[in-house]
């Protein structure tokens, strides 16, 4: 194929232009939720810097999430879905631990040192304070894990092209809309489950405030992907992969 920038820019372009007629509820739902998440805080403390930095990284990174979705890159998705799910751990950690001083540090050349066992940490907390949110993190990212996370047949067997006599690599992943409908899918119930989590987390550490219609907006939102969800599921060449 042609990977002329300008020209694989333009195709990403019309991909996201032409999301909403292709895929319908599921994007429509998944874009709704990414527009929640970045809007979802009311007030917050300067105490609360450091989440500060980890939640834009969460929202940053699902934003790139949902586009690779419908650019085809599959491995660029579970990549980025991978550093949210990280970017929130800590975000949520950051709320029981917002000491700035237990993430970096300097050296003598004021170059910034970051701790290395920040995420252990961070992980050990939410197993222990938050079990159910942790455990669903950790199965998502042992699913990235084992087939996404390092090079592998499963993901380049998805950047090829073969007519019987030649082939050639592909920038693209080969399209498929079923596949697509599970990763919208999947973006909304990360953002909910994080969102979640950090209300439960201000009850106790109230250094951030949400938004006045949180509970209502985000439990709409919630019911319309378990919906999404629940269609996937009952399509039978869908059935076995969820």
């Amino acid at each position: 194929m042609d990977i002329e920038i300008k020209l694989l820019s333009k195709i990403e372009h019309d991909a996201i232009l032409n999301a909403a007629a292709i895929y319908g509820d599921s994007f429509a739902n998944a874009h709704d939720l990414i527009i929640f998440c970045w809007s979802f805080i009311a007030t917050i403390k300067h105490e609360a810097f450091v989440f500060t930095l980890f939640i834009g990284q969460f929202q940053k990174s699902i934003n790139l999430c949902l586009m690779s979705a419908l650019r085809n890159h599959e491995i660029q998705f579970n990549m980025m879905l991978r550093y949210a799910l990280e970017s929130a751990a800590i975000a949520c950690y950051s709320l029981y631990n917002p000491n700035q001083s237990d993430y970096s540090s300097t050296n003598d050349n004021g170059c910034l040192i970051i701790s290395g066992n920040v995420k252990s940490k961070a992980y050990k907390w939410l197993d222990e304070n938050c079990s159910k949110f942790s455990n669903s993190m950790k199965s998502i990212k042992k699913t990235i894990n084992e087939s996404f996370a390092h090079s592998s047949v499963l993901g380049a067997s998805n950047n090829i092209s073969f007519d019987g006599e030649k082939y050639g690599s592909t920038y693209f992943d080969e399209p498929n809309k079923l596949m697509t409908q599970h990763h919208l899918w999947w973006v909304g119930d990360v953002i909910v489950g994080v969102l979640r989590n950090i209300k439960e987390i201000i009850a106790k550490y109230p250094l951030i405030k949400v938004v006045a219609d949180f509970d209502e907006r985000l439990s709409k939102l919630e019911f319309a992907n378990i919906r999404i969800k629940q269609d996937l599921i009952a399509n039978p060449k869908f059935a076995k992969w969820i």
